[in-house]
């Protein structure tokens, strides 16, 4: 292969390992952010739930 065919491809293949890297990076950095998001959540969860409980067994009461 020629010294510029190697060049090319080594280029080529430098900017295909950067751009593969940056793609685990970043689904690694959201995928860490959603299991963030879904723990808030677990944790909220219940007291809407609570709250949606209260709200109902009010509104039977009121209907009865």
């Amino acid at each position: 292969m020629s010294v510029i065919g190697e060049t090319a491809l080594s280029g080529f293949l430098d900017l295909l390992v950067g751009k593969l890297i940056d793609s685990a990076v970043n689904f690694v950095a959201d995928h860490n952010q959603l299991h963030q998001q879904l723990k808030q959540w677990q944790s909220i969860l219940p007291d809407i739930q609570a709250a949606l409980d209260d709200a109902e067994e009010k509104q039977i009461k009121k209907r009865a």
